[in-house]
Parts: C-alpha cells; sequence; structure tokens
C-alpha cells in the first residue's frame, strides 16, 4: 500500500479550509464522471497532496460539522450551505459529526473513501445513507463518528455501569479484567440458551448466522406495517447477495415471470431521465396547442423550462430547448404568423443581457460544460444577439469559452457588422480588445472603418491587436493601418508595424514605403532595416522610386559616413533589380560619376544585370 507523498507546510485555517474546498471538489467530481475518467484521479490527487502536506507537520485533521458546514477548532471553513449537494450538507443531514484523517490514510484509503461517497450520493447500490454504507468499514486513517454514537455510548456506559455494580466494583476500580467479562453475565448472552429458560424472556438472544439473519430482518422489515419505505431499502440491502428477482419473490410472493416484469420495471425507473421526459413533454405541446392561450403558456413555460436547465449547469438541456421552439418557429413562420411572434418574443426573452450573464456564472462555475457545449448553444441564436454577445465577453473567464464566443461571432454577416463593433466602445479594454480580434476576421468597409478608428484608442493593448489582425489582410487597408501603426508613440506597435510592412509588395504599398524610408533617412526607424526598406520601396514604386534611389546613391554628402554608406550600395542594388527603363538610365548616369566609388558600384551593378540578361536569354533558347 503507497502512502501519500507530503510535504513541508505551515498548519494553517486557510490551508484547513484549502483542504476542505479540494475534498468537496473531488466528490463532486467523482460523482459527475465514471471512475475512469481522468478527472477524477486528477481531483483526488490534489485533495490527498494537500491533505499530506498537512500531515506532514500534524497527526491528523479532525473536521467538525455543524449548521454552518465544517469547521475547524470551532473556526468555520467553509460558507454556509448554499449547495444542497455540498459533502458538508450531506454528511450533517446524515447525522455525521466528524470526519478525521490520519497518518496511515493513504491513496488506497482516498479510493475507498470517495468510492464510498460516489455510492451514496449516486445511489448506485440503493438508497442508503452516508452512516450506513460508512458502519462496519476498516480504513487506514480514516474515522468517522455520528451523531447516535453518542447517544449509543451513553447507553453502553449504563449498562457496563450496571453490570460493574452487580460485581461489587465500581467504574473506577480499577478491578475489572478480561477474565471477568469471559465470564459471569456476559458469557450467558452468547451461549446456547438451557432447555430451562423462558423463550419469553426479553433477554434471551438465539444465535443464528449471519444469512439467517439479514434474511429475517428483510423480511420482518419489509411486512412489517409499522416499517416504511425507506426501512425496508434499508433491511433489503443487508443481503447483498441476494439477486432483485429472488428478493421480489420472497419478500412479496410473487412468481417469476412476475418478479422478472417488476425487476425490469424497477430498472427502468431507475434510468429515468427527468431532463429528458421534460423535452418529449414540451415539444408534444408545441406540436399539439390548438388555442393561443394554451400555445402562450406552453412557450411561457419552455422559457422557464430554459432558466431551470441554465441553474442546474445543463448547458445541453437548455440548448435542447432552444432547438425544439427555432424548429416550431420555422414551422409555424408562413402558416401562423402570430404564433411564430409568441417564440420570436420568448427567444428574445431567453437573449437577454440578464439571462446571458446568467449563463456566463454557470460557465465560469462549471468547469465540465466544454467549448463545444457552449457553441452548440450560441448556434440557436441569431444576429438579434450580437450586442448582448460582445457585452458578456467580458464576463467570461476562460479562455475556451471566449473563443467560442468570438467564433460564433466571426460567423457573423457584413450588414451586422456595426453590431458587433460596438465592443470596440466597451469601457473595458479587454472588451473592446476581445471585439478587434473579431473584426480584424472581416475584411470588409465597415470592419475596416471601425479599426482605422481603433488605432487612436486608448489602450495599446487593444491597438496592437489591430496592427496584429491586418496582416490577415491585403491591399490599400492594410496599408493604411501599418502606415498609421508606424508612427505610434507605443514602441512595440511601431516596431510591428516596421516588421509587418516589410513584407509587402505590390504598388499599394509604395505610400507605406515612402514613409518608411523618410522615417530610416531621419534616423527615427534602425537603420539595421535599411536594406529591407529601400528594397521594398524599388520594388513597389519602379519607376516612381528611381528618381530618389539615384539622388541617394549619387548624394555627395554620404560619403565616408556610415550607416549612410551602405544605404548607398543599396539604393545601387535596388536599381539594378528595378525592371523599369528608368533604373537602366539612372545606372548609366552614375556609371559616369566624378565620385570614383559610385562609378564603380554604378558599372559592376551594371555589368551584373548584362549577365542576368545574357543567362535568361539562353535559357529560353534552350
Amino acid at each position: 500500500m503507497s502512502t501519500i507523498s507530503r510535504t513541508s507546510s505551515e498548519p494553517t485555517f486557510q490551508q484547513v479550509a484549502s483542504i476542505v474546498s479540494l475534498l468537496q471538489k473531488a466528490v463532486k467530481i467523482v460523482c459527475l464522471y465514471p471512475p475512469a475518467n481522468p478527472s477524477c484521479a486528477k481531483a483526488i490527487l490534489l485533495f490527498t497532496n494537500e491533505l499530506g502536506a498537512y500531515l506532514q507537520s500534524n497527526n491528523h485533521l479532525l473536521l467538525s460539522l455543524a449548521e454552518e458546514g465544517f469547521t475547524f477548532e470551532h473556526e468555520s471553513v467553509e460558507p454556509s450551505f448554499g449547495d444542497s449537494h455540498r459533502l458538508s450538507k450531506i454528511c450533517y443531514d446524515a447525522g455525521v459529526s466528524e470526519l478525521e484523517f490520519g497518518q496511515e490514510f493513504s491513496d488506497e484509503s482516498a479510493d475507498e473513501v470517495f468510492d464510498i461517497f460516489r455510492k451514496v450520493i449516486n445511489k448506485d447500490d440503493g438508497d442508503w445513507e452516508l452512516g450506513e454504507a460508512l458502519w462496519g468499514k476498516q480504513i487506514p486513517g480514516f474515522n468517522f463518528e455520528i451523531i447516535e454514537d453518542q447517544s449509543y455510548l451513553e447507553f453502553d456506559s449504563e449498562i457496563r455501569r450496571e453490570f460493574f455494580d452487580s460485581q461489587g466494583k465500581g467504574l473506577d476500580s480499577g478491578h475489572l479484567n478480561d477474565s471477568d467479562i469471559a465470564s459471569n453475565s456476559y458469557k450467558s448472552v452468547f451461549d446456547e440458551p438451557d432447555d430451562n429458560d423462558n423463550d419469553n424472556d426479553k433477554n434471551c438472544i438465539i444465535r443464528m448466522t449471519s444469512e439467517k439473519s439479514a434474511q429475517l430482518a428483510a423480511v420482518t422489515a419489509t411486512l412489517a406495517d409499522d416499517k416504511t419505505e425507506e426501512a425496508k431499502a434499508k433491511a433489503l440491502k443487508e443481503d447483498a447477495s441476494v439477486k432483485p428477482r429472488d428478493l421480489l419473490m420472497r419478500v412479496y410472493e410473487l412468481d417469476s415471470k412476475d418478479a422478472h416484469e417488476t425487476a425490469m420495471a424497477l430498472a427502468k425507473d431507475a434510468m429515468f431521465n427527468p431532463g429528458k421526459e421534460l423535452l418529449g413533454i414540451l415539444d408534444d405541446l408545441l406540436e399539439q396547442d390548438k388555442r393561443v392561450s394554451e400555445f402562450d403558456t406552453t412557450v411561457l413555460t419552455c422559457v422557464k423550462a430554459h432558466s431551470f436547465f441554465i441553474e442546474q449547469g445543463s448547458l445541453s438541456g437548455a440548448t435542447a430547448i432552444l432547438h425544439k421552439l427555432q424548429e416550431r418557429r420555422a414551422q409555424l413562420k408562413q402558416s401562423a404568423p402570430e404564433w411564430e411572434a409568441k417564440i420570436a418574443e420568448a427567444l428574445s426573452s431567453i437573449a437577454s443581457r440578464e439571462r446571458m450573464g446568467a449563463v456566463c456564472s454557470i460557465l465560469n462555475d462549471n468547469d465540465r460544460i466544454t467549448a463545444a457545449d457552449f457553441s452548440a448553444y450560441l448556434a440557436t441564436f441569431d444576429w438579434t444577439t450580437y450586442s448582448t454577445l460582445v457585452e458578456v465577453l467580458g464576463e467570461l473567464e476562460r479562455q475556451e469559452h471566449r473563443m467560442a464566443l468570438c467564433g460564433f461571432l466571426e460567423g457573423a454577416k457584413e450588414e451586422h457588422v456595426d453590431l458587433i463593433a460596438s465592443g470596440l466602445y466597451d469601457k473595458r479594454w479587454f472588451v473592446a480588445r476581445n471585439t478587434a480580434i473579431i473584426l480584424s476576421n472581416f475584411d470588409c468597409s465597415r470592419s475596416h472603418k471601425h479599426l482605422l478608428k481603433t488605432l487612436h484608442h486608448s489602450e495599446p493593448r487593444v491597438r496592437i491587436e489591430v496592427v496584429r489582425g491586418c496582416k490577415k489582410h491585403d491591399g490599400a487597408f492594410k496599408s493604411a493601418i501599418l502606415l498609421e501603426a508606424i508612427t505610434d508613440e507605443d514602441s512595440q506597435i511601431s516596431h510591428l508595424a516596421v516588421e509587418t510592412a516589410l513584407a509587402q509588395s505590390g504598388s499599394e504599398a509604395f505610400p507605406l514605403f515612402q514613409t518608411l524610408l523618410d522615417k530610416l533617412l531621419t534616423g527615427e526607424i534602425p537603420t539595421s532595416a535599411g536594406t529591407q526598406i529601400i528594397g521594398g520601396y524599388s520594388r513597389s514604386g519602379q519607376s516612381l522610386a528611381v528618381e530618389k534611389l539615384a539622388k541617394l546613391a549619387g548624394d555627395w554628402r554620404v560619403i565616408g559616413r556610415s550607416p549612410f554608406q551602405v544605404f548607398r550600395e543599396s539604393a545601387i542594388r535596388a536599381l539594378q533589380t528595378n525592371t523599369s527603363v528608368e533604373s537602366d538610365a539612372a545606372l548609366l548616369k552614375l556609371s559616369k560619376s566624378w565620385c570614383k566609388e559610385v562609378k564603380n558600384l554604378a558599372k559592376a551593378a551594371l555589368e551584373t544585370q548584362s549577365a542576368l540578361e545574357a543567362q535568361s536569354a539562353n535559357q529560353k533558347e534552350h
């Protein structure tokens, strides 16, 4: 048996509160998922690690139960009961007054304890109370106490006192030993009765096997008029080896066929899904209602059912309700527009700001609702909800849910972009940032207009998303974004704009490279980017770029001055690769320059150009 690895930690109320929180969360996860699900093992491991750290410096951890929940040293270590499924509530209602974890608590102990919690809460083995399930279990490092134990102890104390007094020994005499107990009165309880014993004597106990005892208890508890159904279930539980059909035949005196049918009915009842049944009923009502008043009531019931599923954390149930309403709405659009309007009104109510806020709360509190679940839910809404959805974008705490919502909004049509763009003007910068990311996926004049305005947003984290997003686009819009961003006061944004601009090509980028070249020559842009900027200027401008390149190459002021010397060489190479007729004339003129350096660079460029042209001609001939 492997014991839990423990690390040193200072015992504090905060640590105990953390242990309690992890315990309750682990119980909830274990009850929600199948035992083989990795989430169960992970949740239990988090709890045992935290507990192990505490037990490293403490002999045990004793948690008491009170109305306010778990307490430690008479101090509450959790909020008041707010969840009927919380472990502390279940323990308290079952009469459990204390839970104790000791040094011997191991991984195997944890598995056994959580398995008991799962079976009791999910009622896998019937309607058992927690105290019943724990009773008689010998789990290393784990003990519990139920309220009834105190009364049992008091009752046992009275019996012991009477016995001691009958022997002439007080409780504190110290003279009673095992041999005393083995003889006298206690011995008569466990021995076979004499033939002369009075059968009606209340103290007479008939010895029986555990199997017979369990069967007798089951039948007695079931058939007695003063026993409740709960007592029946408890008694029947005593004999777990008996199959349900055999128990039904024995207890209710059913024949084999009736017992089989009854067992099947009980099994079907155990699989009853109230949520699924509710959806089926509402579906039938939506199809069968003939009067407006009845239909109105059914639609209102659907809205309430949707709220119920949301409160229960069942997004799939809420999604199913919306699907039913949308399907019926489509059917009634032509035949009964006034009825269709009722459904439209209900859907609008469901998509209200208040109700969407409730959905966000459920998503934030429930880590088992996936992005796929949320996407399926969002798919039931139309463009009329865009403004509301953009608002709640800032309330979603989990990234996967935010991405799901962004993905849904990115599917909007161009005419609805303005509704989404409202998020750019939200006071919460992160809402504006997410909206900018969404709009960057639209290549239309509406989104371009809003994104250009966003470059003047006060928050740099919003503006930089606009620059990142423009990489998805080409043409004048991209150039306009970069041209504006190059002069941004935030160095990170301006550098990103320069890097993005250097990868551009085509005549649309020429104004952008003009600005970059001017800033390069004035020292506003690092000289290391000089060669790329000059080359991009030549490629995008072609004949329009020749005059400035020739001037840069022949300017006598750059002689011997670094880095302008590099700019001269880059300008001559750019003229060499420029395909315009004007570039050839400019190089020829520079080859006759009075400056020896300029003349040699220009001649070399012309020779290289001629060699490349000859090589190209030979390749065409072959």
